[in-house]
C-alpha cells in the first residue's frame, strides 16, 4: 500500500464551520481559518503548516462565498471576519450616462 495511512487524509469536502473557525478540505490538504488567531493556514496530509498562495486563498474565499448562500451560519462568519469574503475587482466601471439632445 503505497502512501501510508496519509495518503488520503484530505479528500475535497464543503467548508466546515466549528467553534474554533472555518475550514475546507481540497485534495491533499486543508484549508483553515482560526477564530482565536484571525489566521490561515493550509495544513498539509503530512500535517505540515503554511501560509496559503495568493491563487489557493482566492479559490478558498470563493468556495466560502457559494457555502454562506446556502448556510446562514457560514454568512454570518463571513461577516465577522470580512478579510474572507471574495475582493471586489478595482476596475469597476459605472454606467455611462445617457445623452439627450433637447432642442
Amino acid at each position: 500500500m503505497k502512501g501510508g495511512r496519509t495518503r488520503h487524509k484530505y479528500q475535497e469536502a464543503e467548508p466546515v464551520l466549528t467553534e474554533s473557525g472555518i475550514g475546507k478540505n481540497y485534495k491533499g490538504f486543508r484549508i483553515f481559518h482560526s477564530r482565536r488567531k484571525d489566521s490561515v493556514d493550509l495544513i498539509g496530509n503530512d500535517y505540515s503548516e503554511r501560509k496559503p498562495t495568493g491563487p489557493e486563498m482566492d479559490q478558498f474565499r470563493k468556495d466560502l462565498a457559494k457555502a454562506a448562500n446556502s448556510d446562514r451560519k457560514i454568512a454570518r462568519y463571513l461577516e465577522e471576519f470580512p478579510q474572507l469574503k471574495v475582493k471586489e475587482s478595482g476596475s469597476f466601471k459605472p454606467e455611462p450616462e445617457t445623452i439627450t439632445k433637447t432642442g
